[in-house]
């Protein structure tokens, strides 16, 4: 059979795959690098945090 042994550092954590302020499918490259930059998918950097650049810096999330 097949034995396989997958080695994972302890620090290791997974990114993630879904948006946290629409719970949506990372899908796109420009959706993981603006993830990676500001913490949301561009459809809702464009629709939340763009027109909130304050109040986002500060904290404040859109309610879902």
């Amino acid at each position: 059979m097949n034995n396989i042994v997958v080695i994972v550092p302890e620090e290791y954590k997974a990114e993630e795959k879904d948006c946290p302020i629409c719970k949506l499918a990372l899908s796109s490259t420009a959706d993981v690098i603006n993830y990676k930059q500001n913490g949301c998918c561009k459809s809702c950097d464009d629709l939340y945090r763009y027109p909130n650049k304050e109040k986002w810096e500060e904290g404040w999330r859109p309610d879902n």
